[in-house]
């Protein structure tokens, strides 16, 4: 029983993540009527000042493609990449240190690189932010082996296909 609720909950997180990579690669452009939508669904924080609405958006995962494929080489690590990928697409991070004191185990490299420790600590993610565009672009994915033969600082993203 404990696997099969396991295995559900699994599914689930898979569908919904890919849901939301639906809905970001393919409604690039959202009418007003479907962003608010969107907005309610995924309740961003919106504030009234004076007679203006501001929001206040989540971080928006880019490269969504390349962690899916993350995914499919380590199997292992699957849930730990999709609930890091829901910590971070419901985020409000605003700066690094905004970013640090929710993830004290995550390396800032620079402005935007980031080192996140994922699965505990047996694999790392490494991703540029854009705080100010409320961005979050996956560059690489790999072991920890894996990592100690790179370097962080300079790794850009290779697009595949």
């Amino acid at each position: 029983m404990f696997l099969l609720l396991k295995l559900s909950l699994s599914f689930c997180a898979r569908l919904a993540f890919e849901i939301r990579s639906f809905i970001i690669e393919f409604l690039g452009s959202l009418s007003v009527y479907v962003y608010n939508l969107v907005k309610e669904i995924t309740k961003t924080k919106c504030y009234h000042f004076g007679n203006k609405l501001v929001g206040l958006l989540n971080m928006r995962a880019i490269a969504i493609k390349t962690l899916k494929d993350y995914i499919d080489e380590f199997h292992q690590a699957e849930q730990a990449l999709l609930s890091w990928h829901e910590e971070a697409v419901s985020a409000l991070w605003n700066n690094p240190n905004e970013l640090i004191a929710h993830y004290k185990n995550a390396s800032v490299l620079n402005e935007k690189r980031v080192v996140f420790n994922i699965h505990g600590n047996s694999y790392r993610l490494i991703v540029d932010i854009e705080y100010r565009l409320k961005i979050v672009f996956v560059v690489w994915f790999g072991s920890h082996k894996q990592y100690d033969k790179i370097n962080a600082k300079t790794i850009s993203y290779v697009k595949t296909n």
